[in-house]
This record gives C-alpha cells, structure tokens and sequence, in this order.
C-alpha cells in the first residue's frame, strides 16, 4: 500500500475521533465543557463527567447568580478537613484542590468547575495512587454538596 493509500484510510477514522471528541465535549452555554474527565476503571474516583455508574456523581445545581454560587463553593470547600485549594483560576470558575488524609498522608486530586449558563458546578475527586479508596472521594464530593446546599442562594 502506498503512502496515500495508508493516509486515506486512517483519514475515517481520524474523522471518527474528533467526531467522537466534539460530541463528549458538547458544551450546555457557548464554548464551555459539560463535563469533567472520565475516571480511571479503579475504585478509587468520582466525577460528573463519568459515565460509568459507580464512578459517576451528579453535578452541583444552583439558581441564580453564579459568582454567588462561586462564593458559596470557596466556602464549602474551606470546611473540608485537609483540603487546600492548589489552584483557582476565576476567569475559567476553575478550582484544583488537593485532599489530604490524616493518618496515611495520602493526597487525592479535586477539580470543580462553574458553568454559567448550565447553572451546575462539575466535580470530580480521584485518588492519585492506589486501587480502592474506601468510598472516600465519593463521600468527600457529598459533604460539599451539602455544605454548598446548606449555604443557600447569597442574596
């Protein structure tokens, strides 16, 4: 086969794969992300992008305005134990964070995201080593969503 030959057909499925990337990344409000990364096949992440059920966790909802909402998150974040707040990039309404436990000192990752117009905070928290987390993350992502809820709308 020639070169042209090999070119063209890897062209469908090339095609195929943005199609496929585009599609996953459909976004709720122009230019945005609907989603977080996918989490690994091991026991030990959450995420609202996920589309496996026991990874998948469903996304903070708020009304109104979203810089109160963004505020509301900041504080909800500040009660969790060990978490520090590694990143935050507001043009984006991106936070990073990293969780760490007390006894062993392991450090699992947390990613949230605003999106203005889908009216939702995407979340993902994933172990960084390891196999099985205990459902740690997953109860991580809970009590935020409590804390954030309990807060209500900023007025």
């Amino acid at each position: 086969m020639t070169a042209r030959g090999t070119l063209s057909a890897a062209r469908p499925r090339a095609v195929l794969l943005a199609l496929a990337w585009v599609l996953s990344s459909a976004a709720p409000g122009a230019g945005e992300r609907s989603r977080m990364p996918e989490c690994p096949e091991t026991p030990n992440c959450v995420s609202s992008g996920s589309r496996a059920d026991g990874h998948y966790i469903r996304p903070l909802a708020f009304e109104g305005d979203p810089d109160g909402a963004w505020q509301r998150l900041k504080r909800a974040l500040a009660l969790e134990p060990g978490l520090a707040v590694v990143e935050e990039n507001a043009a984006e309404r991106l936070l990073r964070a990293e969780a760490t436990s007390r006894v062993f000192r392991f450090v699992d990752d947390v990613e949230l995201r605003l999106f203005p117009d889908a009216k939702v905070i995407e979340l993902r928290s994933s172990a960084r080593g390891g196999y099985w987390d205990f459902g740690v993350n997953r109860r991580r992502m809970e009590r935020l969503r409590q804390r954030f809820e309990s807060f209500g709308e900023q007025r």
